[in-house]
């Protein structure tokens, strides 16, 4: 399958992907820095966002896989402790880091994405994957 063309990205479908990731990253800060509280009220934002980051995306049929993924693993629920928060957060994780390797390999804007692999993931939730 071709890439996309990089004009698909166009300025709402840009825009709507970097406050998603922002948040994203948002929860990711809670959660590297046990702040229970900050992975909660950045999921709840999250979850509000995800409207808008489909409805970006129906016309985009590239795209619409790795949005796809992202959304069905983007409802997080309220996490009772941080074991909890991690393990709701993993699946969402892999799916945001596909999503993050096509946009930095289709958009000059996006090349700056970093992904990182968590040292302590063996140890953030029971039965969590060694990488």
């Amino acid at each position: 399958m071709a890439a996309p063309p990089a004009e698909s990205l166009n300025e709402p479908r840009r825009k709507i992907l970097k406050e998603f990731l922002a948040d994203a990253d948002a929860i990711r800060a809670g959660l590297s820095g046990d702040d229970l509280a900050r992975f909660n009220n950045s999921a709840a934002k999250l979850h509000e966002l995800l409207p808008a980051l489909v409805n970006a995306f129906d016309t985009a049929p590239a795209w619409q896989p790795l949005v796809a993924r992202v959304e069905y693993n983007a409802h997080l629920e309220k996490a009772a402790d941080l074991k909890a928060a991690r393990k709701e957060f993993y699946a969402l994780s892999t799916a945001i880091v596909d999503l993050a390797q096509k946009l930095r390999a289709e958009s000059g804007e996006f090349r700056a994405l970093k992904v990182y692999q968590c040292p302590m993931l063996r140890q953030a939730f029971p039965g969590a994957p060694s990488k």
